[in-house]
């Protein structure tokens, strides 16, 4: 030891230049491994935005074979197991602004707890807000469950005026899915009932008013429409008397029911609906920056369009992206947005959910989507073989 001690000090150079080497080579090591370790969590978080969970149940397209038709809500619970969870979530397409300015907008409707639990997340998207502070933004100050009409046996039964017009029902059932339900044409010189009925107790949420089929609009009265007035009697039309129109109709209440003062034109839908908790006061949204700027900023509406519908939201907060959307998104309560305007927002094209399953010390929700899943729908030979194929 003494000897090598004599010979580093006589000629330094060389043992000087070997610990440089290795002192900087451990330190591009080190930089490499935490290079890798940047990389890698990168490709996780990127993964888990665009599918943060483990597996999707979406419609199967080719069969038209919607998600509660394989299976009922407590068969996804038991598929979550009890460390995960099964979540509902809308996910529609529409536009905002003028002339729909910006288009390919995404509209995510999310529980609050799966809003919380996004999965991944970083507050800088949101000006340094975390998940639970978003949930609280948009979650609903009163009750916003829809309203309508009970039917019990699920009987409707309406008496119409003469005239030209048709009649067709808007019904929400029991496990919460819409059907549209053509009650028939009225005559044109008597009174006529018209009656259909849909199983289970359903509510009534939605009563259209459609024109003839063969509506011709030429000459001096091209582009104006036709007016009908038409009168509903009975005991349901006795309860449409707190309803309000749509699409142009006018309402006005007798005393067999209400009469509706109607424009005659196929270009939009008409009819009359149930006031709704939201009427008064739009629900809480989150909005990326582009339709932030359209609305005007925090506190100001906002309306979308969803296939053909429009929808009044309040912007509650801007976020610069959301897990599980791409390019401009709309993020708000699911129940919460009661109607579009003309039909239950929840209706629009609520058809399909997701189900999640949960690591330990990871938490993930379900939606409906259209990326390929993270994993197959293993262990449910069952609802495989109901669904026509494997999971979606």
């Amino acid at each position: 030891a003494r000897l090598a001690a004599m010979g580093l000090a006589r000629g330094p150079g060389p043992a000087v230049a070997t610990v440089a080497f290795l002192t900087i080579a451990f330190a591009v090591a080190l930089l490499a491994e935490g290079y890798r370790a940047t990389l890698v969590r990168a490709d996780r978080e990127q993964a888990a935005f665009a599918v943060p969970h483990e597996i999707v149940v979406r419609e199967d397209l080719g069969n038209l074979l919607r998600v509660f038709d394989t299976a009922p809500t407590e068969r996804f619970d038991e598929l979550a197991g009890v460390e995960g969870s099964a979540r509902p979530v809308l996910r529609v397409t529409g536009g905002a602004g003028r002339a729909e300015q910006v288009s390919g907008v995404t509209v995510l409707g999310l529980d609050t707890a799966a809003i919380e639990n996004v999965g991944v997340w970083r507050d800088e998207w949101a000006s340094g807000r975390d998940a639970a502070e978003l949930a609280a933004l948009v979650r609903p100050g009163t009750p916003v469950e829809m309203k309508g009409i009970r039917l019990p046996g699920g009987r409707i039964e309406v008496d119409v005026s003469a005239g030209l017009v048709a009649l067709a029902a808007i019904v929400r059932l029991e496990d919460g899915s819409f059907r549209r339900v053509e009650l028939g044409q009225a005559m044109p010189r008597t009174r006529t009932r018209l009656s259909a009925t849909v199983p289970g107790n359903a509510t009534l949420t939605q009563l259209e008013i459609v024109p003839p089929p063969r509506l011709i609009e030429r000459g001096a009265d091209a582009g104006a429409a036709f007016f009908a007035d038409v009168r509903l009697s009975g005991p349901l039309a006795l309860e449409l008397r707190s309803w309000i129109g749509v699409g142009g109709v006018v309402l006005g209440p007798t005393n067999e029911g209400v009469r509706a003062r109607v424009p005659l034109t196929l270009q939009r839908r008409s009819g009359l609906r149930a006031v709704q908790p939201t009427d008064s006061s739009p629900p809480e949204v989150l909005v990326t920056p582009r339709l932030a700027e359209l609305a005007g900023g925090d506190g100001e509406p906002l309306t979308f369009q969803i296939a053909g519908d429009h929808v009044a939201v309040r912007v509650a907060g801007v976020v610069e992206r959301f897990p599980a959307t791409e390019d401009e998104s709309i993020v708000g309560d699911r129940i919460a947005p009661a109607h579009c305007d003309q039909r239950s927002f929840a209706g629009c094209s609520a058809r399909e959910r997701g189900v999640a399953r949960r690591r330990p010390r990871e938490r993930c929700y379900g939606r409906n989507c259209t990326l390929p899943c993270a994993l197959p729908c293993a262990g449910d030979d069952d609802a495989r073989r109901r669904r026509g194929g494997g999971a979606q």
